[in-house]
């Protein structure tokens, strides 16, 4: 399936079936395929300790990879056949999904919205999904939001800024209405949380009283930022737009790497020399670029300068990749490849792709 997929991809992005003339986001989506298997691995379904690996060992980054692929594929038989392959793999009922963190199934959320033009199935995922995390919202806890898993009384930045921005995308395909006033509704709670700063940096959720704790990461800022821009263009409403413009810019003073000015990346990985992400940090940079394409679509990037920070990211990622197989480092000033875990380089090529599509690379 994976083999005739990318055929089919190169065939379309060159005409001649040639992948060195292909754009860079395609070769490097080339690369990511070697992490998806031929065929499902034995006991593959189950959710939990034991997730249903495809392209990486965590199961939200797995939905960060197929919306990365199907953003990089210009065919669209060929993202409906992706979209078809990861559903087919699937030996246990997809609610197993249900059984995860609430923010791990709103990226499969988002994920299955990327996939909703091919089938109705998927846009019924995306839906069920959400209403699932939307059954944790309670106002008598923090005044709003839904928790990070039902199981606990956590409430963090990144499910609700999630929520928000899935609402935005399913109202978009579908125009009903109870979604968009879902996701106003969130970010009228998020706004009076706390968990903004003031530096207007997203720090990571609120503590038992309801205080905000944390340190801020990029991704926090980054589905923000894209969440807004979504209300935006939607509703037409500036002041959404302002207030992504002010998380714009303090995301993009805040993570940048200190050796390369410019260059995004969270504390975990300042430089070459200092970089030491855990599995889920190595993805941050990559949803931030992405969120920040999304600011620049919406309108706010006025002087051009997002753009610019995103094409130079992408240039500088793509020239320090591993030529012979056009695998991206960590740090994107500079490759980190040697001796790197198998599952991480899945991560950091996922965070690539986000970032060359990001730049229209």
């Amino acid at each position: 399936m994976i083999g005739v997929l990318l055929g089919v991809l190169f065939l379309a992005a060159n005409g001649k079936g040639v992948v060195d003339a292909s754009p860079p986001s395609s070769q490097a989506l080339e690369r990511l395929q070697t992490c998806y298997p031929a065929s499902a691995p034995a006991g593959f379904g189950t959710v939990g300790m034991e997730h249903p690996q495809l392209w990486t060992s965590a199961w939200w980054q797995d939905a960060l990879a197929l919306q990365a692929s199907i953003e990089a594929i210009d065919d669209d038989d060929a993202k409906s056949s992706l979209c078809a392959d990861v559903a087919s793999r699937e030996n246990a009922p997809w609610e197993n999904t249900f059984e995860t963190s609430s923010d791990d199934q709103l990226w499969w959320t988002l994920s299955w919205i990327s996939c909703s033009p091919y089938s109705s199935e998927y846009l019924y995922r995306s839906k069920a999904l959400h209403f699932h995390v939307l059954e944790t919202w309670n106002s008598g806890y923090c005044g709003g939001g839904v928790l990070w898993d039902s199981s606990l009384t956590y409430k963090n930045a990144i499910t609700n800024a999630l929520l928000i921005l899935s609402s935005c995308e399913i109202f978009k395909v579908t125009e009903e209405r109870q979604y968009l006033q879902t996701a106003i509704k969130t970010w009228e709670w998020f706004a009076e949380s706390g968990m903004i700063n003031s530096d207007n940096l997203v720090v990571d959720g609120l503590t038992e009283d309801c205080n905000p704790t944390g340190d801020p990461f990029s991704y926090n800022s980054g589905i923000l930022i894209h969440s807004l821009s979504s209300l935006y263009e939607i509703t037409n409403d500036k002041v959404y737009l302002a207030n992504a413009t002010f998380v714009a810019n303090a995301a993009l003073e805040r993570f940048q790497s200190s050796d390369a000015p410019g260059i995004l990346a969270d504390d975990c990985c300042k430089s070459v020399d200092d970089c030491d992400c855990n599995h889920d940090g190595i993805s941050f940079h990559g949803i931030l670029a992405r969120s920040l394409a999304a600011f620049v679509k919406a309108g706010g990037d006025v002087d051009g300068n997002v753009a610019s920070v995103l094409k130079f990211n992408a240039e500088t990622a793509w020239d320090n990749r591993d030529a012979d197989t056009n695998q991206i480092g960590i740090a994107w000033e500079g490759a980190i490849l040697e001796d790197m875990d198998p599952n991480d380089a899945c991560v950091a090529q996922t965070a690539g792709i986000q970032l060359l599509t990001a730049a229209g690379m």
